[in-house]
């Protein structure tokens, strides 16, 4: 919360100013507090060992950094729909649902499938190959896209590469477990997907909040035509 907090104000208490040094680094030292106690406790919350699990940890990673760009997607996806294309409420709702019925159907039925004939970690692999295609493919859009041409290909890499991240994640995360730290690594990689997406979108607003007010400042600059 700490984090969040520093990064969504950052933009305008500035990214170097004490405010934003100040929480940043009370953030860091409550997880190196939370890192001690849970070494030296007899029953700790979350037992250090389980990060020897080499598939446990790259799958936190990957669902801790993946979320940064899904709801990045989502977030800056919204303003761009409703104040630059002047989409309505219902119709940016509608224009998400291409990815989100992809990312349904791949979850629910090909993921599946593909599991038992690939294997999850080139899924994995696939799936963040594809996500970052799409949002590749999202960054450039123009004032003026149109939806079948320039915005749909975004919404099919991205809802495909979604899908085909979830539950191989998962399985990773749970291959090298034993049955009694199951629910300890299930707990690990949901709240990763959680605090991944928190601390990200509350970057990617600050920074692009920082853009949008440098390039606004240089407009006002500019001598009169």
């Amino acid at each position: 919360m700490l984090a969040v907090y520093a990064l969504v104000n950052a933009a305008s208490a500035g990214w170097v100013s004490g405010e934003t040094i100040g929480a940043l680094a009370g953030s860091l030292a409550l997880v190196g507090l939370f890192v001690v106690v849970e070494a030296r406790v007899k029953t700790p919350l979350v037992p250090l060992r389980i990060f020897r699990h080499r598939n446990l940890v790259g799958a936190t990673v990957v669902r801790s950094l993946f979320p940064v760009g899904a709801f990045g997607y989502n977030f800056l996806g919204v303003l761009y729909f409703q104040h630059v294309l002047g989409y309505s409420p219902l119709l940016t709702g509608v224009a998400f649902l291409p990815s989100s019925t992809i990312t349904g159907i791949f979850s629910l039925v090909l993921t599946p499938w593909l599991l038992e004939r690939v294997g999850a970690k080139a899924l994995v692999v696939a799936g963040l190959g594809l996500v970052t295609a799409g949002l590749l493919a999202f960054a450039p859009l123009p004032l003026d896209a149109r939806y079948p041409v320039n915005i749909l290909p975004t919404m099919i890499l991205t809802g495909a590469g979604f899908g085909l991240l979830f539950m191989p994640t998962v399985q990773i995360a749970m291959s090298d477990v034993a049955p009694d730290e199951s629910g300890l690594a299930s707990g690990l990689v949901n709240v990763a997907t959680q605090v991944g997406a928190a601390i990200g979108v509350a970057a990617l607003a600050t920074i692009s909040l920082s853009r949008t007010q440098r390039l606004l400042a240089a407009v006002t600059l500019l001598p009169p035509r």
